[in-house]
């Protein structure tokens, strides 16, 4: 996603400076612990950045480290809302980015947003849905555990359910504090109990819990909702990597076919993975109209007789990026 001066290039393109880690994850209570405890040269800069955040106590819970509500404003009513802002936005990029090495502080330690995004998809958006999904998965599993590995901590579940209750009643928007930077009087020491001042002691815990947690066993932990959204993932993957073609296509809604500035090609792009886009042989749109609403082998043995073929690999990227879909 980056310029490189190519006339191929992407038609959005990400800051050199920012790339795409104008986000900033939330930083679960374990993961916490895992990036205190992490004494690696390479994990230096997200230790010191994080006991930063620690002693400022700003956005900081028992529950996690998290953006702090100036920064998720901005980021709701910017990045989220308007073109050409993620990914480019200097005051939204990440603090546990590594700008003079480009790279991820937390990487061995991120969240299931920074886990599974992707700019480009192998498949289009086959490949969105399923890594948009398995996200959503992953961040259901933290919460869970964040929670769990807190009620291990404290098993009077006393500041979980401080924790739980500031979130409910938080303020919509910013109020006086937030626009300050600061907890107001009383609140920090609520959410912390017995924990203030011992905090980095506490996400240690919390780490030391979860990383001992088999994959069973956090499904067992998540409930009766998690193994069969589990079985769906894996049901997901499999159509991932499938080749079959289905056995009927027909028109996508959702696509945006433009001329390619390769001569003699077409570019295809979803309008659900903005970001990403294929170009194919300007003929193949016109061939695949005509392989629509009837039996796809039949219709494909009619072309070649004709005289007429559209590749396999063709094909499939004009149904991954919805210009023709399942039927």
């Amino acid at each position: 996603m980056l310029p490189k001066g190519d006339e191929n290039d992407a038609d959005r393109t990400f800051n050199p400076t920012t790339k795409c880690c104008t986000y900033h994850p939330d930083i679960h209570n374990f993961m916490a612990g895992n990036i205190l405890a992490d004494d690696s040269p390479e994990g230096y800069g997200a230790r010191r950045t994080l006991e930063r955040r620690i002693a400022a106590r700003y956005g900081v819970t028992p529950m996690s480290v998290a953006p702090p509500p100036v920064y998720t404003v901005l980021y709701t009513n910017s990045a989220l809302s308007q073109p050409h802002v993620f990914g480019h936005a200097a005051s939204l990029k990440c603090p546990f980015y590594v700008e003079h090495l480009g790279q991820c502080g937390v990487w061995r330690h991120r969240e299931a947003v920074c886990a599974t995004f992707f700019c480009k998809y192998e498949r289009g958006t086959v490949g969105k849905n399923f890594w948009r999904t398995l996200a959503a998965f992953i961040g259901q599993l933290e919460f869970t555990l964040r929670i769990w590995a807190l009620n291990q901590v404290d098993p009077t579940t006393t500041i979980s359910n401080a924790c739980l209750n500031a979130e409910l009643h938080k303020p919509k928007g910013l109020d006086a504090a937030g626009l300050a930077g600061v907890v107001p009087p009383g609140v920090y020491e609520r959410l912390w109990g017995p924990y203030v001042g011992r905090e980095a002691e506490l996400y240690k815990l919390c780490a030391e819990l979860v990383n001992k947690l088999e994959f069973a066993q956090v499904l067992e932990i998540g409930g009766g909702f998690l193994a069969p959204a589990a079985v769906a993932i894996q049901d997901m993957h499999r159509r991932l990597i499938a080749t079959e073609l289905p056995e009927r296509i027909t028109r996508g809604a959702n696509a945006l076919v433009q001329i390619s500035r390769t001569p003699g090609k077409l570019r295809l792009k979803s309008g659900s993975a903005p970001y990403d886009h294929i170009d194919v042989p300007a003929e193949a749109l016109a061939t695949a109209t005509r392989l629509v609403d009837r039996p796809l082998a039949q219709a494909r043995a009619e072309l070649q007789a004709a005289g007429e073929e559209i590749a396999d690999e063709t094909l499939r990227a004009l149904i991954d990026f919805e210009v023709v879909v399942p039927a």
